[in-house]
């Protein structure tokens, strides 16, 4: 995600700003009718649209029924649910939107059924439906599934470059300036990084960026290499070093906008160096989809990406970008700023797997993305699991969102699970109880997906709002000893890697445990919090033999099942993993 260009103190003027010059926009008029179309577009196979639904009722279903390039309609798989996208201010309509790709059959014209109880309303154009130019795709997936599968094996470790660790670091005490952290840093301390137990790193852009980009998000050259970091020279080398350590490297990608220049208008020296290059200033109103993707994001410059000729040169930079340095993967920013039908193509230029930060916490928004985007980060997960182990929310409402995960995804085992991130405030700033963070990273690494940890996690770094939870690791001194740096380790290297990727979840659910199973591994995880000791029974139903003795990979302890159940021991709220 991007970061302001400001200092901490201008952010609020900023907001304000922002919210009220388009307080009170819409997409175009409120229609009188119970459903229509706002607007679509269809391009590289995906169609994309946006539709004012009236608010009749709570449940509500709203499908777009298309028909093929050939003219056949009533096929199942022609239909395309959308989904809730904001509520439209003054008025009793929301406006909801869908995306998604368009199988090789293509399509010819669609219409639009809003379902409530038995009650059904219809938006076809007033008879004529919608009309789209049909197209034959000859393939529906950016990049083959042999580039991607590998990555479900992966466990990623991310790091901000420029607070990771350097030759010649400060004390950050200025922390929305450059700390020292750089390429060589992170050569040093890989061996730290793969004892951890994690094949795989995430570090920031590595542009050329404006004054203060300690982050990577404000780039003006893509084809040079950020000075405070190092130089080209040093980032092929610390790919070398982690490729030689069977190490993969993701490299953060941004496509939608740049940095702030320090003229208006004068892009001189950026590699996107004309006006002409980027949509025209205007706020972001969330109620307005379309501002939502061409507009500028906290001020800074937003890239016409509708534009065929600065799409053809931002797919030339990510490809140049992962041939010239040899990186793995890609991490996409500010994914939903762009229009859904951008990436497909971008992702194949890069041909290496990528994960598209969509940051919201609604799935099926998420999901939309898919296939163009191979991982998505996954968000509402991160939010569900918070919710639960950190506010101590029942764990029934977790099961629940899992299972509406389940059904919304093609695949969880295919997202990046995370907790804590350079965006959001750290688990530990939030809620200040080491036993409930240490179930929620159990969760987190165990569960369907590709773990990403967020430097520091694993001692324990509590961090507040941006610039505050980015932390210079430095202050830790790397220690190997520590008590969350073993736990990560064991659970990584003892468990995940050990058990596979079957999943089984909802094991069994009260409104403080939540069990789950991965591969021959009993996850018990609870909200009790620190201090709490309880010994609770727990029905493993014909999961396990009768009589197997289960032990516990991070107390030791073991426990018998007895008539499909076992007696399980928590200690100080800490969770147990037994195999």
């Amino acid at each position: 995600m991007v970061t302001s260009s400001a200092k901490p103190w201008n952010w609020v003027c900023i907001l304000i700003f922002l919210v009220s010059c388009l307080a009170g926009a819409i997409a175009g008029p409120i229609p009188s009718s119970q459903v229509k179309v706002d607007s679509f577009r269809y391009a590289n196979g995906r169609l994309t649209g946006y539709v004012y639904v009236q608010n009749i009722a709570y449940e509500k279903k709203l499908e777009i029924i298309y028909s093929t390039s050939s003219g056949v309609w009533n096929k199942p798989e022609n239909k395309i649910s959308a989904y809730f996208y904001a509520s439209v201010p003054n008025s009793n309509y929301e406006l909801w939107t869908f995306s998604t790709r368009i199988n090789d059959e293509g399509i010819a014209q669609f219409y639009v059924k809003l379902s409530s109880g038995q009650q059904a309303f219809y938006d076809n154009n007033n008879g004529q439906n919608y009309a789209v130019s049909g197209v034959r795709l000859p393939f529906e997936n950016p990049l083959p599934a042999s580039v991607v599968a590998p990555w479900q094996n992966r466990t990623i470790y991310q790091i901000i470059t420029d607070r990771f660790a350097g030759d010649n670091v400060s004390d950050c005490a200025d922390m929305t300036t450059y700390c020292g952290g750089n390429f060589q840093g992170i050569i040093d301390h890989l061996d730290y990084i793969q004892n951890l137990g994690f094949d795989a790193i995430w570090i920031s852009p590595v542009q050329e960026n404006r004054p203060d980009g300690y982050h990577g998000y404000w780039a003006t050259d893509f084809y040079k290499i950020n000075r405070h970091f190092g130089d080209a020279a040093k980032l092929k080398e610390l790919v070398s070093e982690a490729h030689k350590r069977s190490m993969y490297v993701i490299v953060d990608v941004v496509a939608n906008h740049v940095g702030v220049p320090a003229v208006a208008n004068d892009y001189t020296g950026y590699t996107l160096d004309q006006p002409w290059m980027y949509h025209k200033p205007c706020a972001i109103d969330y109620t307005v989809p379309q501002t939502v993707e061409n507009c500028w994001i906290l001020g800074l410059p937003d890239v016409d990406t509708e534009n065929e000729q600065v799409v053809q040169k931002l797919n030339e930079i990510v490809s140049w970008t992962v041939k010239e340095f040899g990186f793995d993967g890609i991490r996409l920013d500010t994914v939903k700023h762009v229009r859904p039908d951008f990436w497909f193509e971008y992702v194949r230029a890069a041909g290496v797997w990528a994960t598209g930060e969509v940051f919201s916490g609604d799935a099926a928004l998420l999901a939309s993305y898919q296939p163009d985007v191979p991982s998505l980060l996954n968000f509402p997960l991160s939010f569900s699991a918070r919710n639960a182990y950190g506010a101590k929310a029942s764990f029934q409402t977790l099961a629940r969102d899992i299972e509406s995960f389940k059904k919304t995804f093609k695949s969880l085992a295919e997202q990046t699970t995370f907790l804590d991130n350079h965006d959001n405030p750290r688990f530990l700033s939030m809620y200040p109880d080491t036993s409930l963070f240490w179930n929620a990273v159990t969760f987190t690494l165990l569960v369907e997906g590709i773990p990403s940890v967020y430097y520091g996690m694993e001692h324990e770094f509590s961090g507040g709002v941006d610039p505050l939870n980015r932390e210079p690791m430095w202050t830790s001194g790397y220690n190997a000893d520590s008590k969350g740096y073993k736990f990560i380790r064991t659970l990584i290297n003892d468990v995940r890697r050990k058990t596979g990727q079957d999943v089984q979840y909802n094991v069994f659910v009260t409104d403080d445990l939540y069990v789950f199973r991965r591969g021959e591994a009993l996850v018990v995880t609870n909200h009790y919090g620190q201090g709490v000791n309880r010994s609770v029974s727990v029905n493993v139903g014909a999961l396990f033999q009768e009589g197997r003795i289960l032990k516990d990979v991070l107390s030791g302890r073991q426990a018998t099942v007895q008539g499909g159940r076992i007696q399980v021991e928590i200690t100080n709220g800490m969770p147990v993993v037994y195999m």
